[in-house]
């Protein structure tokens, strides 16, 4: 399973729509898999997360979740991961429900965006408006 798991903006059903983006997903298997953790009991995100998640099974992705007490675990997270990736349809391109979304920029490209965009706002912070009062 190393070097599967991949970086996108998200998991699309074949009209565009997007069903998600898991926290790891195996394009290889169609397999996503989230990370719970407390904050996921609260109600609406609960039942954000059921939706999400029936919505990748209804794309023929297999779904899986590891919860906070499990990340004490690996071996427990581990087994999960293998025995949800058994289940999985290793559908070829062709034959899936599902497409990737656009990977997006890398973490270095949004880091270095992000830079320029504080330096052009620190320079024009920095520059005194011209007097206008003669105008």
């Amino acid at each position: 399973m190393v070097g599967v798991w991949t970086r996108f903006r998200g998991c699309c059903a074949l009209q565009g729509r997007l069903i998600g983006i898991p926290d790891l997903f195996d394009p290889v298997a169609g397999l996503a898999a989230e990370y719970d953790g407390a904050d996921h009991r609260e109600r609406q995100r609960h039942a954000r997360d059921v939706d999400r998640e029936s919505g990748f099974r209804d794309a023929a992705c297999e779904f899986t979740r590891v919860v906070g007490p499990n990340v004490a675990q690996p071996g427990r997270v581990a087994e999960r991961l293998l025995a949800a990736r058994s289940r999985a349809r290793f559908a070829a391109a062709d034959e899936r429900r599902w497409r990737l979304g656009d990977p997006g920029p890398s973490l270095d490209e949004r880091i270095a965006e992000r830079e320029a965009r504080q330096a052009v706002h620190e320079h024009w912070a920095s520059t005194p408006l011209p007097d206008v009062s003669g105008w």
